[in-house]
């Protein structure tokens, strides 16, 4: 077993977020950590990284195993991406180190002291050799250009990356780091469609044993052999899938649901017994029932999530052309993104836009918003039309209030 986690419990306060958690992870389980947010999957996480952290129970790793850890949002990053992910994994760093040293030393010494610097060296080649540190560069090449970083941005300001590309070189530095076990909160949240492939499959690939919390049904799918699913403060565990997982749900909460309000049912019958004969000829019988009832093991009421419906008010009336965009090009100065836009919008119609991280998706919604001056053509906004947006970064929010 690469973790076990034994009865654990957390709460904040007089909050209990979640109580007798245990699970077991085996070496190459890839496991899915599921449930509505709010729920502690996070904290769960932060728990397993921060054993002391828990308030009872335990949490153990095998000993002597590397983890990495990819969490939401993102640290300070500093230097070039290559230079960044150069030092993913100080470990080769510091081997390197000590290789050249030991070869330079070898070259001094004699005798006794000569093998004992060639004996050290053999471990630390043993060492090196084992966690594949003469392929390190190249394992960094391949993750960068899965994850979008092709090697025009090697060179780059990873201060500079956005909040999402931060995230994204966060999660690149996990992968290069090659670990026994992996923890991922949130991997695809700033990946492309093609870039979410590549990871399920690098993750296919990955020999070690890996907890991710994801709200991507599909990716889970295709990446997970377990799930995990965190609800009311406990943890089940369910064999295979996202799909499977459901279909397993489904049956559970509808059998629990049924026994749930036949044991109601009887409570309600027995107990209008007992207040009808508790005074009577039949109080013996009755105080017999209420016998039966304080040891009856009650069942727990289902889950009962929030349900979340909008309600959005008819739209005002406007043109019925409610975005034009004519021969349009979008960029930054001379760095142009993409040209020769031709798009009408009638109002009603719902549109998609795709496009591989960088290709210029979130310019153009700004180009039309009018925060950026297109290079060349025009997009125009129907008379009277009204636009909501939402952007992938929130800056729209005001951090000052409630």
């Amino acid at each position: 077993m690469q973790l076990v986690v034994d009865k654990i419990a957390k709460a904040f306060g007089i909050h209990e977020i979640f109580k007798d958690v245990s699970f077991m992870v085996e070496q190459g389980e890839h496991i899915g950590l599921v449930g509505v947010n709010g729920s502690g999957k996070t904290t769960l996480l932060r728990c397993l990284l921060q054993p002391e952290w828990v308030d009872s129970g335990a949490v153990k790793f095998e000993p002597g195993i590397s983890v990495g850890y990819v969490q939401q949002g993102f640290t300070d990053i500093r230097g070039t991406i290559w230079q960044f992910m150069q030092t993913a994994c100080p470990e080769i760093s510091s081997l390197r180190q000590k290789l050249a040293q030991l070869e330079a030393d070898s070259g001094k010494l004699q005798g006794e002291k000569l093998d004992s610097c060639l004996e050290e060296y053999g471990r630390v080649l043993k060492r090196y050799e084992f966690i594949d540190g003469y392929n390190y560069e190249n394992r960094i090449k391949r993750v960068l250009i899965g994850l979008g970083y092709t090697e025009d941005w090697w060179q780059h300001d990873a201060a500079t990356l956005s909040g999402g590309q931060k995230t994204r070189l966060m999660l690149a530095a996990a992968l290069v780091r090659n670990p026994d076990f992996m923890i991922l909160d949130e991997p695809t949240n700033h990946l492309d469609i093609v870039m979410t492939q590549w990871l399920e499959k690098y993750l296919q690939e990955f020999k070690g044993g890996l907890l991710v919390v994801s709200h991507d049904r599909a990716f889970l799918d295709n990446v997970a052999m377990r799930i995990l699913e965190m609800e009311g403060g406990k943890l089940q565990s369910f064999k295979g899938n996202y799909s499977r997982y459901l279909e397993q749900k489904a049956i559970q909460s509808s059998t629990l649901t049924a026994a749930y309000n036949a044991q109601q049912d009887y409570i309600a019958r027995t107990e209008a017994y007992i207040r009808r004969f508790k005074a009577g000829i039949k109080s013996k019988m009755a105080r017999g029932r209420q016998s039966q009832l304080d040891r009856l093991e009650r069942i727990d009421a289902p889950v009962q999530h929030e349900e979340f419906e909008l309600r959005l008010p008819p739209a005002a009336e406007c043109a019925d052309r409610v975005l034009i965009m004519e021969d349009l090009t979008i960029g930054y100065g001379e760095k142009v993104l993409a040209k020769g836009i031709n798009l009408t919008l009638r109002r009603g119609e719902k549109a998609a836009l795709l496009g591989a991280n960088g290709t210029g998706k979130t310019t153009l919604l700004r180009t039309i918003l009018g925060e950026i001056a297109p290079l060349k053509g025009k997009a125009k906004i129907g008379s009277r039309v009204q636009i909501g947006y939402f952007s992938q970064s929130y800056e729209r929010l005001n951090p000052e209030q409630t």
